[in-house]
């Protein structure tokens, strides 16, 4: 039972390691994009090129499913970023039950976002959990673990790709120990716990008040989505690559654009320091680099401010 990109390393490898894989479950193929194309999970796409069913059901309700889960009968489910909570019928209907895994260090970031959380708050390091699930949210008892360093440029996109693959192993790894009897799940600790929400696009809005490394931070969290934005006038620029420079802490100005730098790009005032954005992308046109959007800009954004709203909305 998986959906996104982070599920398919997982479905790869137990195919590669010879485990019957009866069924795959993914949520409904969605309309992405401007154009509003409708287009199927990777995990679909995936478990279709490896010649496996299929199904998407809009929900996991036994009176909707039961009979073709007692067709299909598992001896295990394993579940990877399904994105349905699952009814305590299916988490009780296999002899060995749920197995899911988590992209953190439960009790930490238990929720629907971890790898987000984790970059925008600065971690330095995460990992992936392969546990036993039970009614909870992530809160099952754990078979194992595996710390993975968060590295000083990661995105969300980079650090997912990276903890799916990780995670994969590890996931195989657990499942032959689970199901020849060698390892048995400890119960998870409460101490510690914190929770991932999901994310929606009121988040990217930046605040240029706080320092340059929690605005980074945010950026490199919410990198390919739900995205990071701001105002210039009446124009959305998202914000897409930044690092941190220095700034003068004396400007009372944050948002304000000081100057421009040939490696940092656009130097940008903060509550404390600067950032310089690396790579952008105005309203209505592609990403580019901070130089491509001076090129062609016909004006001097130098004291130019960037704000959390456009100026008509004042």
């Amino acid at each position: 039972m998986g959906t996104p990109d982070f599920s398919c390393p997982a479905l790869s490898s137990l195919v590669k390691e010879g485990f019957e894989v009866t069924g795959v479950f993914t949520q409904k193929d969605r309309p992405k994009g401007r154009g509003r194309v409708v287009h199927p999970p990777p995990v679909k796409k995936l478990a279709e090129s490896l010649g496996l069913p299929v199904f998407q059901p809009e929900t996991v309700d036994k009176v909707k499913i039961g009979g073709l889960w007692s067709e299909l009968r598992p001896d295990v489910v394993i579940v990877v970023a399904y994105g349905h909570i699952l009814p305590p019928w299916m988490l009780h209907s296999t002899p060995l039950g749920c197995v899911n895994l988590h992209a953190s260090l439960l009790p930490s970031y238990r929720g629907a976002a971890p790898i987000n959380w984790a970059i925008i708050n600065g971690d330095k390091e995460t990992g992936v959990t392969v546990m036993l699930m039970d009614e909870g949210v992530d809160t099952g008892p754990i078979f194992k673990q595996k710390n993975v360093a968060v590295m000083p440029d990661d995105t969300a996109q980079t650090l997912q790709e990276r903890l799916s693959v990780i995670g994969a192993d590890l996931m195989v790894e657990t499942l032959k120990e689970y199901m020849d009897g060698r390892i048995a799940p400890h119960r998870q600790a409460e101490e510690g716990s914190s929770i991932a929400p999901k994310l929606d696009r009121e988040i990217g809005r930046l605040d240029w008040n706080k320092d340059n490394h929690a605005i980074r931070n945010l950026i490199r969290g919410i990198n390919p989505s739900p995205g990071a934005f701001t105002f210039l006038d009446d124009q959305m620029i998202k914000i897409w690559r930044a690092v941190p420079v220095m700034g003068d802490d004396s400007n009372p100005t944050p948002g304000m654009i000081c100057g421009f730098d040939p490696v940092s790009g656009l130097i940008v005032q903060t509550g404390k320091g600067a950032l310089g954005l690396e790579e952008i992308q105005p309203q209505s046109k592609n990403r580019m680099s901070s130089q491509a959007f001076l090129n062609g800009c016909k004006f001097d954004p130098v004291g130019k401010i960037f704000r959390r709203f456009p100026s008509s909305s004042n």
